[in-house]
């Protein structure tokens, strides 16, 4: 039941040995990290007074260095035993955030706005990845005296990487079927993200972001937006969404479509035509016959029971066991038949404060008035659930409240554990001396994209790899334009042009983006035919594996392009 988040901790943690297993050779002391306690005389206390030490919510090199190893008094790999346990905790509240609860919200809703595949993966199940980091990269770049924008970039465009690269393959591997898109919506994909990156790339070259550019990058995006919802219209052949059918008539109309037209001109559109097809009538199936449990009360029961469990699951419950309860006090599981009044009141009292801890509390200046606002969401939240939820309970599948609130709760609960997770691999990478251009293109940003990796692995498992891929691509998009461009944008107009430094890192983190693009836009149409194959997947961990080596060499100074 937990086999996706094992999926998403069993491949970032074999990435992340591997890059920091890179860091024992010795590093130089002058390094361009403003945080590097290591080889420090009295690490705790450089670590309690140097602000870019400094946590967002849990400060885990406090932790190490005052704490665990009590000022490098005992051995380093002491807080792993801390440590380790955590991230395994973290990794498995992102996957089954994704499983249970917000990939089958984004179908859901999918299906109930009549998006095709494409369209929901470029929308719904992107901008669902991306919203979070949208707003804590805004929160960062506009509260900043100095405007860190190489780290941001690299914490973007490698994400981008990982995402295209590794979770791509890993999408490819645990779909149940293979994953044929249509030739329209690829293309669109990989070409408004090309052209994006290129962009980006060229307005660095002189150091120096100007209003207009980060003007530019937001209206690429919009046209990116006209596009997904007005392609089809222009280029239909390409998309080949057929009129509406019967859920019942739709397999037996594509069989008959199908075989008198296979050897038509176009026929390669029409593949992509059944795949979409086949996911809307794989949607409705499993909404009619494959629910879960009868109520989301003994649906939680047996999640929490061992004896229900496999003797793995059994193993691992002292894990699992409150990261579930936790996610199902905040929102509805989806794949059960029946929401309760009293479960939805809960949800009603706690989702609130979960909200307002996500995107709204700053941890640092948290005080009584943080505590009063909380309690008073709370009650109304529970107050208006209790006097409009329906007596005898709800389908989440049939609700747009309940999907709704799988859907952004899903959000808050993959962000809030992806940060935590992000802050203790940089805790790791700098006890172990890393660089600050290595951390940001590599591990932080793998770290980063886990929340993502695990919600297109929980989509593309389901049966809906069409949206899983559209999401690949539309989320590092949405990132990198919206999320830096609004950003920029603000810095532009109330504080003047952005002056960036170039680290050696970024000319090879942009000419590899801008490869491994091309690739994509060149090698899947005309030698995969739109098809998404095994043999494609281990070309792309291929290449994630050789970007990390080339950050590698680039981050410690072995390769310098600058």
């Amino acid at each position: 039941e937990f086999r996706r988040c094992w999926w998403v901790a069993f491949t970032t943690l074999l990435v992340c040995a591997g890059s920091l297993g890179a860091s024992a050779k010795e590093v130089d002391k002058d390094t361009d990290s403003k945080c590097s306690p290591r080889g420090v005389k009295d690490p705790c206390n450089y670590v309690r007074n140097n602000d870019f030490c400094a946590a967002e919510r849990f400060n885990y090199m406090e932790l190490h260095y005052c704490t665990i190893t009590q000022g490098a008094q005992m051995p380093q790999w002491v807080s792993m035993l801390v440590l380790g346990p955590w991230m395994l905790l973290l990794f498995i509240a992102i996957g089954q955030a994704a499983d249970s609860f917000f990939a089958p919200a984004v179908v859901v809703f999918s299906d109930k706005l009549k998006l095709a595949p494409d369209v929901a993966g470029a929308t719904l199940l992107a901008l669902g990845n991306g919203a979070a980091d949208f707003f804590t990269q805004i929160a960062a770049i506009t509260s900043s005296s100095e405007v860190d924008l190489p780290l941001a970039l690299g914490e973007s465009v490698g994400a981008a990487v990982y995402v295209c690269t590794l979770a791509m393959a890993l999408v490819i591997f645990v779909s149940p079927r293979e994953v044929r898109v249509p030739a329209g919506p690829y293309v669109r994909d990989t070409v408004f993200y090309l052209v994006a990156v290129s962009m980006v790339a060229e307005m660095i070259a002189d150091s120096n972001f100007e209003l207009y550019e980060s003007a530019t990058l937001v209206v690429w995006y919009l046209m990116y937006l006209l596009a997904v919802f007005y392609g089809e219209a222009l280029f239909p052949a390409s998309f080949g969404m057929p009129d509406a059918a019967e859920p019942g008539e739709e397999r037996e109309m594509l069989r008959v479509d199908v075989a008198e037209d296979e050897s038509a001109p176009g026929s390669a559109s029409r593949e992509g035509l059944k795949f979409e097809i086949d996911e809307r009538a794989h949607l409705r199936e499993k909404d009619d016959y494959e629910y879960a449990g009868e109520d989301s009360v003994l649906w939680l029961k047996e999640q929490l029971s061992p004896w229900t469990m496999s003797a793995f699951g059994a193993l691992v419950s002292p894990l699992t066991a409150p990261v579930t309860l936790l996610l199902t006090l905040t929102m509805p599981p989806m794949e059960v038949r029946n929401v309760g009044k009293p479960h939805a009141v809960v949800m009603g009292i706690f989702a609130p404060v979960l909200l307002y801890v996500c995107f709204v509390l700053e941890p640092k200046d948290f005080g009584a008035l943080d505590v009063l606002v909380m309690l008073g969401m709370s009650v109304t939240g529970g107050y208006i659930t209790y006097f409009t939820f329906p007596a005898g309970g709800a389908t989440p599948r049939n609700s747009m409240f309940l999907t709704g609130m799988a859907f952004l709760m899903g959000i808050a609960w993959m962000d809030i554990a992806a940060d935590e997770l992000v802050a203790v691999l940089e805790t790791i990478g700098r006890v172990l001396g890393l660089p600050d251009a290595f951390l940001g293109a590599t591990v932080l940003a793998w770290g980063a994209s886990a929340g993502d990796t695990a919600a297109l692995l929980a989509t593309a498992q389901s049966g809906h790899g069409g949206m899983a891929i559209s999401a690949c691509f539309a989320g590092p998009l949405f990132q990198l334009l919206i999320g830096t461009g609004c950003s920029l944008m603000y810095v532009g107009v109330f504080k003047g042009d952005v002056l960036m430094t170039i680290h050696s890192n970024l000319p090879a983190m942009f000419g590899f983006t801008i490869i491994l693009m091309l690739f994509l836009c060149l090698a899947v149409p005309l030698h995969f035919k739109f098809r998404f194959t095994k043999s494609l997947a281990g070309i792309l961990v291929a290449g994630f594996f050789a970007y990390a080596a080339l950050m590698a060499c680039t981050g410690f100074g072995i390769l310098v392009l600058v």
